[in-house]
Formats: C-alpha cells, sequence, structure tokens
C-alpha cells in the first residue's frame, strides 16, 4: 500500500513538472477512446477483422487496455476463433480479476469451445475441468455478483443447451426471461432452446413440463410439438386460445407458428395474412428478432447489415415489409405469394433437412466464400438452405453404388436465373442428415451420373487422364461460384399450370400541380389470347388489372385495381388499352402492372425502374415524348383525356408503315417578348438504331429512308403549350427508331431534347 501511495505521488509530481506531457497523455487517451469506439461500431456490423485491426493498433500504444483486449476476444468470437477468445478474456480477467464484462465473456467463450470440439471436450472432462465446466464456472461468478448483468442467465442456460441438457436449459432461459422480458435474444433464445429439446426428445423421453404444461411457455411449447407431429387441430386450438388470452408469450411465436401450421395445410391466404399481423405488432426489437428468426435463411448480407443497424421497432416494420415487398413475384398485387411458399418451405424443411448447431467444414467445403448471413442458420443442413431459397429442384441425381451419401439438385435457367446444380455429400464419420455443398464432388463414378445435367461433369468424365488435374481445379472453381451465387440469392418457384406473358407498359411523366409529377401508365391487354384458352361455352369472361407504384425502399404509394369485363364475339380486339394515372413527388419508383383473369391460368404481368422527373423549375422544359395509338379531339365522357385532346397511348410501342407514328408532349416555361409572344421552333427527328431489312432488299438494296427530320415554327401567348404531331413513317425502313424531339426558344437563346424509341414495322 505504501510502495502504491510513493508511486502516486511521485507520478502526480512528474506530470506537474511535464504539463506538455500531461496534455498529450489526455490527448492520447481520446484518440486511443476513438478508436475503440469505431472498433466496435466495425464488430457490431459485422466487420471483425477491421474492428481486430483497430484494438491491436490500440494495444499498440497501451497494451493493458482492458476494453481493446476484451474487444479483441469478442472479434475472435464473431470469427469463430474460439480458443483465441478463450486466451484473449483470459487476459483481460488476469489484469482486472473484477471485471465482470472479462468473465462474462469468457464463460461465453469456453461454451463455444466446448461446442465446437463437443467429444474432445468431453474426453478431456474425465481427467480434468472441461470447456463447459470452465464456462459454467466463469457465468456462476457473474451472476453470484449481478444475476441482472446482461443475459449472464441466457448465457448459463446456453451452456446446458449445448450440453443437450435441455431440462436444466429451459428454466434458466425462461428465469431470464421473467427478470428481463424486453432481452433481445431471450424469447428468441428460449425459443431456440425449446425447438431442438421438441425435435431430440422421444415420446417416451418427455419431461412433465411438455406433456403436462406448467405455464404459457410451456403451453406454447407443447402446441409446437403437436404441430411438428402433425397433431394440426390439436396444436391450432392450442396456438388460438393462446392467441385469443395474451400472456408472457410474444405474439410473433404464436403467430408465426400458425403460419407454419397453415401453411402444411396449403392456407396461403391465412400464412399471409398471419405473418403481416405479426410484422404488424412489433413493439420492440426482441419483437424484431422473433420474426428475422423465420427469414434469416433467405437474407442477403447487405440485407444483414441493414437490420444491425436498426434501433426501433418502426424501423424494423419497415425493414420486413420491403424485405417481403421487393420478392413479391407478383408486386402488381396487394397479396404476396413468396410469403406463403416460404412457409411451405420451412414447414418441409423442418421434416427432412433439420440438423442443429453451428455449420463446421470438411476440406471439400473450405474453398466456398460463405457470405455471412450463411452462418445464421443453425436448424437445417446445406440442402435445407438451398431448398429454402430455391424451392424444389428439377431433377436430383444421386449415385447410389458410391461410398459416401451423395446428391445433386438441378435448377433450370429461369429469366432471372443461369441455370444451377447443387452438390451435396455426407463427411466421413458424418450424421446422414449432416448435408453439406461441395463445389465438385470427388468420385469420377459419380461424374458419369451426372454429365448430362451439367458441362462441369461432362467435361470431368471426357477429360484425358492427364489432363484430370486441370480439369478438376476449374470445375471446383465452377462449383464455387455456383454456391456462391446460390446461397446469395432466393427465388419464387411458378407453377407450371400457370402461363406467363410479359406485357408491355408505357410510363411517361408530365407536370402537375405543386411541384408534383404526373405518371401516366399505359397498359394492354389481350382479350383474344385469354379467349383461346377458355371453353367453347363461356360467352363472357372477367379480366382483373393491377397497377402498383413502390419507392426505392419498397414503400407502395399507390396501387389501382380495375375489372374489365369481356364478351366472347368474333370481333374480339387484339389488344385493349388502358391508363392509370398517379400524382407523385419527382424520384425514382418501380412500377408493377399485371393483369390476369379471374378464372383462367394466364398472367400478364411487367414492370420497371422509372424516374419522375422535377418539372417545377423556371427554366425551359420539355415532359416525357408520348407515344400513341390515335390523338384526336376529346369527346365528353371520352378516356385519355389531355386537355381538349384524347391521346390513346401506345404501351407496344410500335407503328406499321402505314399508320402515321402519334407523338404527344408538353412545353414548359417558354419565354416571352416585350409583346406578350412566345416564338420556338420544333424539329422531329427519327434516326435509325436497327433496320430489319428483308433478304431481298439486303441483296439489292432499298430506296426508303433510315431517318427523317420534319421542323416546325411556333409562335403563341402562353409560356406552356401542348404539343402533338403526325408523323409520316410510310417511306422508312422497318426497323428501330430513336425519335428526339428538339426545342428551340427563340426569345430566350435556349434549347432542350428528349427521345423515346419507337419500332417501325411493315404489317404482314
Amino acid at each position: 500500500m505504501r510502495c502504491r501511495f510513493v508511486f502516486d505521488v511521485t507520478l502526480i509530481l512528474f506530470l506537474c513538472l511535464l504539463p506538455d506531457g500531461w496534455s498529450q497523455a489526455q490527448e492520447t487517451n481520446k484518440s486511443l477512446d476513438s478508436l475503440i469506439r469505431k472498433a466496435d461500431s466495425l464488430l457490431a456490423m459485422r466487420k471483425p477483422a477491421a474492428a481486430e485491426e483497430l484494438y491491436k493498433a490500440v494495444l499498440s500504444i497501451n497494451n493493458a487496455s482492458l476494453p481493446a483486449i476484451i474487444g479483441t476476444g469478442k472479434a475472435a468470437m464473431a470469427e469463430r476463433s474460439w480458443s483465441t477468445a478463450v486466451d484473449e478474456f483470459e487476459h483481460a480477467s488476469e489484469l482486472d480479476s473484477s471485471n465482470l464484462d472479462a468473465r462474462y465473456y469468457l464463460g461465453c467463450a469456453y461454451a463455444e469451445r466446448g461446442r465446437s470440439r463437443y467429444l474432445i471436450d468431453k474426453l478431456l472432462g474425465l481427467f480434468s475441468q472441461s470447456s463447459f465446466d470452465k464456462a459454467k464456472s466463469n457465468l456462476d461468478w457473474v451472476i453470484s455478483r449481478d444475476s441482472l448483468f446482461r443475459d449472464a442467465l441466457y448465457q448459463r442456460a446456453i451452456v446446458f443447451y449445448f450440453q443437450h441438457e435441455y431440462r436444466n436449459a429451459i428454466p434458466l432461459a425462461l428465469k431470464q426471461i421473467e427478470l428481463k422480458p424486453d432481452l433481445r435474444n431471450g424469447h428468441s433464445g428460449l425459443q431456440k432452446i425449446y425447438r431442438e429439446a421438441i425435435a431430440y426428445w422421444s415420446l417416451s423421453d418427455l419431461p412433465e413440463r411438455v406433456s403436462q404444461p406448467e405455464n404459457d411457455y410451456d403451453r406454447f411449447f407443447h402446441a409446437e410439438r403437436l404441430r411438428r407431429k402433425g397433431r394440426l387441430q390439436e396444436a391450432d386450438s392450442f396456438l388460438r386460445e393462446m392467441r385469443e388470452r395474451p400472456g408472457i408469450v410474444r405474439p410473433q411465436l404464436i403467430l408465426q407458428s400458425l403460419a407454419r401450421l397453415k401453411a402444411t395445410q396449403k392456407m396461403p391466404d391465412e400464412v399471409e395474412q398471419l405473418v403481416t399481423e405479426s410484422i404488424a405488432l412489433i413493439r420492440t426489437m426482441a419483437d424484431a428478432d422473433l420474426v428475422f428468426e423465420d427469414v434469416k435463411y433467405l437474407v442477403s448480407d447487405s440485407e444483414l447489415a441493414q437490420y444491425d443497424a436498426l434501433t426501433s421497432a418502426s424501423d424494423a416494420r419497415q425493414f420486413f415489409t420491403t424485405f417481403w415487398a421487393k420478392r413479391n413475384p407478383y408486386p402488381a398485387q396487394r397479396a404476396n405469394a413468396r410469403i406463403a411458399q416460404h412457409y411451405e418451405r420451412l414447414a418441409y424443411a423442418e421434416e427432412y433437412f433439420e440438423q442443429f448447431g453451428r455449420k463446421t467444414f470438411a476440406a471439400e467445403t473450405m474453398p466456398v466464400d460463405f457470405p455471412q448471413a450463411y452462418f445464421l442458420n443453425e436448424e437445417f443442413n446445406d440442402k435445407g438452405i438451398i431448398y429454402l431459397r430455391h424451392g424444389e429442384p428439377n431433377h436430383r441425381v444421386m449415385t447410389l453404388r458410391a461410398d459416401t451419401s451423395n446428391e445433386s439438385w438441378q435448377y433450370l435457367a429461369t429469366p432471372e436465373y443461369g441455370e444451377m446444380l447443387f452438390d451435396f455429400f455426407v463427411p466421413v464419420g458424418g450424421h446422414i442428415t449432416e448435408w453439406r455443398l461441395t463445389p465438385v464432388l470427388p468420385d469420377p463414378g459419380m461424374w458419369e451420373d451426372r454429365e448430362e445435367y451439367s458441362q462441369k461433369y461432362m467435361r470431368l468424365v471426357h477429360s484425358a487422364s492427364n489432363g484430370v488435374s486441370q480439369e478438376l481445379m476449374r470445375s471446383t472453381e465452377e462449383g464455387k461460384e455456383q454456391i456462391e451465387r446460390g446461397i446469395s440469392t432466393d427465388r419464387f418457384s411458378f407453377t407450371d399450370t400457370v402461363r406467363y406473358y410479359e406485357s408491355p407498359i408505357s410510363v411517361v411523366c408530365f407536370r402537375g400541380s405543386r411541384g408534383r409529377t404526373v405518371m401516366d401508365i399505359g397498359y394492354v391487354i389481350a382479350p383474344s389470347e385469354i379467349a383461346k384458352t377458355l371453353a367453347d361455352t363461356v360467352t363472357s369472361f372477367d379480366v382483373e388489372a393491377q397497377c402498383s407504384l413502390y419507392t426505392t425502399s419498397w414503400k407502395r404509394v399507390v396501387s389501382s385495381h380495375r375489372n374489365h369485363t369481356y364478351g366472347r364475339t368474333k370481333g374480339l380486339g387484339e389488344l385493349t388499352i388502358e391508363q392509370f394515372s398517379a400524382s407523385v413527388a419527382p424520384d425514382s419508383y418501380f412500377v408493377a402492372w399485371q393483369g390476369k383473369p379471374v378464372r383462367g391460368n394466364m398472367i400478364f404481368n411487367k414492370d420497371a425502374h422509372v424516374l419522375a422527373p422535377d418539372f417545377s423549375g423556371s427554366s425551359l422544359n420539355i415532359s416525357d415524348i408520348e407515344l400513341a395509338y390515335m390523338i384526336e379531339p376529346a369527346k365528353p365522357g371520352g378516356g385519355f383525356t389531355k386537355g381538349s385532346l384524347s391521346v390513346v397511348p401506345n404501351p407496344v410501342g410500335k407503328c406499321p408503315l402505314d399508320h402515321p407514328l402519334y407523338l404527344y408532349f408538353e412545353i414548359y416555361n417558354l419565354a416571352k417578348d416585350a409583346n406578350g409572344r412566345t416564338s420556338y421552333s420544333i424539329e422531329y427527328k427519327l434516326a435509325s438504331v436497327q433496320i430489319n431489312k428483308s433478304l431481298l432488299a439486303s441483296l439489292f438494296g432499298s430506296r426508303r429512308k433510315t431517318s427523317i427530320a420534319v421542323p416546325s415554327e411556333r409562335t403563341g401567348k402562353e409560356n406552356w403549350s401542348p404539343e402533338h404531331m403526325a408523323l409520316d413513317v410510310s417511306e422508312l425502313e422497318p426497323g428501330r427508331y430513336n425519335v428526339q424531339v428538339t426545342l428551340k426558344d427563340h426569345v430566350a437563346g435556349t434549347s432542350v431534347s428528349r427521345s423515346v424509341a419507337a419500332e417501325i414495322y411493315e404489317k404482314e
């Protein structure tokens, strides 16, 4: 004690004699604190390597910095380097034996190390303290001093959970929820423990609290057990009773369990309703974590980073709303079939692909650069993850004569995705459920069974004996890229019975009132095509048209829903044109349109990303150029009205040679001369982009034009003007053209131009 006092006095005198050194020390401490805060932030963003570099930078200046040592340990845990983490936290505990953080994290690290080398630790436990024993010792030390410290009780439960001692784990996890009901991982953690327990407990091994529930959570997991056993009506009764009488069990758990139950019963509308309600009832981030548990198998790394950054329930609700909206296979509709399909896949994966615990890697999978989101999964094997993301494969292939369990899944190409082939195997000594992805299967006998499904295996089978090694390296790289793409994307499985048609839309924007922009969305319906699919006895049919507008963050801005009735007549038109208008703030949007018969198996759809320009300025400007089928004086009660004109949109963007190409646009902010008059010129120019010449025309030449320019002079009294033109295209070569309109304001001496694509064709 005396020595410490002498040291303190000496230090104070020294610092008094060196005021500049004292100031520098203060600045250094501030800099180190700033580095630690930045490292903590990087760690929260799942960037452990970058965080570790900063912690080490701090330690290079002050090797006794406890926050930096603990931070280095947490970074090691984030990278699943459990032994390194143990060493760091041991060091921190030695520097400050009373530090709760150091002992808490040391207990967590020992638990994870015990789990990662379960059999080794079990053997070591026969002779000395196992990792699990040390984990319990450190966590018990923390709890004895502060039972409310962080989630120490839950972490103590996790040690029992890692040892598969569920009867001991569950009461501790329940106690943690009672003490801290809003703890983020409290409810989701208990769900994880109970879920695995239910999967492993046999009917004869059930503890009394499961077969005879003692509290709300026992009742909930009793219902879950019934659901997993296929006793759906009994489970439904339990869950609905709990839904009507809220208790400690969060509503998200009840609603999502019901969603899986209804997915098993093939009731998609109810599934979507239940999931939507679970999102709407998020009140805390702990609630959000429960919802996240069901979607974590689909998230991308960018979505994971977004979720990690959330701090409020309202932001979480928006995150999940956006998450599902951008996966909606029919974004024009309010209904989202992707939600129900995900829960159907979840129910299927529960039955066939369950494998609990963090995933470790064999040598065959080491080359793969797995995304961070992949490691969120602790419930399913790799087959399960691929199934949840991509659904049922088009083909499954396995080699029965091989020594190793193996299977390959082929997904045929779609407009959004190329063809995919995923190879799975069970490592030697692995459990039969332990299916892992591998870039390439090692057994040449397996290659032969797959050569008709994969270019990779076809090359391997037919490669010369001296070139197999090189071809194997190439195939491994291809397989690696395939896996990385497969576990970073997800898709909706469209049914084979539905016929899909991409139907064109046109989106043109004009100046609205109060700084807003009017967006006109034109679309076509092909009733004659629909009629062909219906029975001859059907005399009329209804077609449902839906159009929706989203922001770039997938927030629905506005939507339209219309029904049209068509009679089957000989004169049924090839195309019916409709238009939907919306007044929006200038910004980027996602437009989705869909048309389908109320009874039938056809869907017409189209979506596009569009920009609604800002026309509110005072400088010369032009609206978008609208291609039209017809422009004529508006009639009372008629449609497609723009001022005194009826402008029928041309969403197809095509015009026959024997028909004028109609254009409509608006001019804003024309300048006036001293007499209050405007003076301006407009040039219409069509220039070929791609010519569709016939064989004869290509051989012998053609006198048709590939461009035209039509000038026009205007004067007026208004500073804005609606303009329209019918261009004669009869002398043009058929093909694709760029239509450009250039406006020159002679009074202001300014000019502006806009363009649109059009196709000129010759009728057959």
